[in-house]
């Protein structure tokens, strides 16, 4: 039964090849896709408020684009994903957990996403060239999964990151109360645990107003790192970025702050700003894999901001 199963793949698979010219036309009009991609999800599904900005867009159109090409070349060279294409953009579902945009409304996106893969790609080589009705199934059948296999990676990568994020909440929050417990009952650590006291039932506004009064005055360098944190949870990029500014002028040595600086002002919008910090924070912690990432991609942000 195998020996007859496994030749029919591979037949499929060569003969629904992209023609060079419908590759062609899609590689080059990628970004065009990519905006009609971002504004059927945008237009389909009701984001969560604190992501309707413009930087948030730009990332979806960015993601689209390069879902979009891997696609493209994969139906074009008759191969699954090249080495490391499928890692990178499952990325995506560990950058959205980061994000806190709930589960349900990244697989809605993707959905809608997919339907305009399809009308894109299957119209495009319908109304250009004429194929074997075998050939167009064989390559809607590609289609369908190369789409199965983001989105189940995504999916995963989302889901990891969440845990891993529910679980760095708890071991903070278990950090406070376990030196309240052992008898640490100092004003500032006080002033923690009921800043933070609200996260578990979900009142991040309130958490929020609670660390803006904690920091106001002269708090230490580890209740401020504890905001930013509870602040990059929420979201909270305007806070972030206030606060992790306020304690690198008690601390300008920490290569983290310096990071997370740096992803705070991209969130926003701040390009020049997030480079500045990334840079100071690869001067001080040479190398960072995630910094460095970081930095090409607001490089490349930047660049385009100054070409339009």
């Amino acid at each position: 039964m195998a020996t007859v199963s496994k030749p029919r793949p591979a037949v499929l698979v060569e003969s629904a090849s992209l023609p060079p010219a419908v590759t062609a036309r899609l590689l080059a009009d990628a970004d065009a896709i990519a905006g009609r991609m971002a504004r059927r999800i945008a237009a389909e599904i009701s984001l969560p408020g604190h992501f309707n900005t413009v930087s948030y867009y730009r990332s979806i159109v960015s993601a689209c684009r390069d879902a979009l090409r891997v696609l493209v070349r994969r139906l074009h060279d008759g191969r699954g994903p090249r080495a490391g294409d499928l890692d990178r953009l499952a990325q995506t579902g560990a950058v959205q957990a980061d994000l806190g945009l709930p589960f349900d409304v990244l697989l809605s996106a993707y959905r809608v996403a997919a339907k305009v893969v399809w009308e894109e790609v299957v119209g495009t080589v319908a109304r250009e060239h004429e194929m074997p009705s075998a050939t167009l199934i064989a390559l809607a059948s590609q289609i369908i999964e190369y789409l199965d296999e983001i989105s189940a990676a995504v999916g995963a990568a989302y889901l990891e990151r969440r845990e891993r994020l529910l679980r760095r909440r708890d071991q903070d929050r278990d950090r406070v109360l376990h030196r309240l417990m052992a008898g640490d009952v100092s004003a500032e650590l006080r002033v923690a645990a009921a800043a933070c006291e609200p996260l578990a039932a979900g009142l991040t506004a309130q958490a929020l107003e609670r660390f803006e009064a904690a920091v106001a005055g002269d708090a230490s360098v580890a209740l401020r790192d504890l905001a930013c944190r509870v602040a990059f949870r929420c979201q909270a990029w305007e806070r972030a970025e206030r606060w992790l500014a306020a304690m690198l002028l008690a601390a300008p040595d920490n290569a983290p702050a310096w990071f997370n600086l740096a992803i705070a002002r991209f969130q926003r919008g701040g390009y020049v700003g997030a480079i500045e910090a990334v840079r100071r924070s690869l001067a001080l912690r040479p190398g960072y894999p995630a910094a460095e990432r970081l930095l090409a991609d607001v490089e490349r942000r930047l660049a385009g901001e100054v070409g339009r």
